[in-house]
């Protein structure tokens, strides 16, 4: 990836954006002078999506 793209965002199968309460997106800029990486929003959408599978567990 480039550092040209607003924030990852998971999508489904018709390339829509999933809705909460599942985690779907991360935007690269945190704050006022905070811009995250790839790297960065990769890992923090990582810790969401475990976050939420140990809230919600599949069986």
């Amino acid at each position: 990836m480039s550092g040209h793209q607003n924030g990852l965002a998971v999508l489904n199968a018709q390339f829509e954006p999933l809705e909460s309460p599942f985690p779907y997106y991360v935007k690269r800029s945190g704050g006022f002078f905070i811009k995250r990486t790839d790297t960065d929003m990769a890992i923090m959408l990582n810790n969401q999506f475990q976050s939420f599978y140990n809230k919600y567990p599949l069986n």
